[in-house]
């Protein structure tokens, strides 16, 4: 029989060896690929939590802007509060001039 056709045998204590290291490398594997995936998911969900406040606050940029002619208007009469809103919440802004 020529040895490229020969079958590879094991024997008892190769097939314990053999038997003990594979999933023990399968283990390391395992713990690898959930370090990296760990990692990977972390920055997608902090990804999607920045781009979710940044679109939060361009949404608000006309209400910012309304807000800045509010108390431009306060400072120019009589009046000592500005009312501003965002994200639905109504805000008191004290309008007061510095001596």
């Amino acid at each position: 029989m020529s040895a490229s056709g020969a079958l590879f045998g094991l024997d008892l204590e190769q097939a314990r060896a053999l038997g003990t290291a594979v999933p023990i490398g399968l283990l390391v594997i395992a713990v690898i690929a959930v370090l990296a995936v760990r990692a990977v998911v972390k920055k997608v969900v902090l990804g999607l939590v920045l781009t979710a406040i940044a679109l939060a606050a361009w949404t608000q940029r006309s209400a910012l802007d309304d807000c800045v002619e509010r108390v431009r208007a306060a400072v120019g009469s009589s009046d000592t509060i500005a009312e501003c809103g965002f994200f639905g919440q109504q805000i008191d802004v004290p309008v007061t001039l510095a001596p």
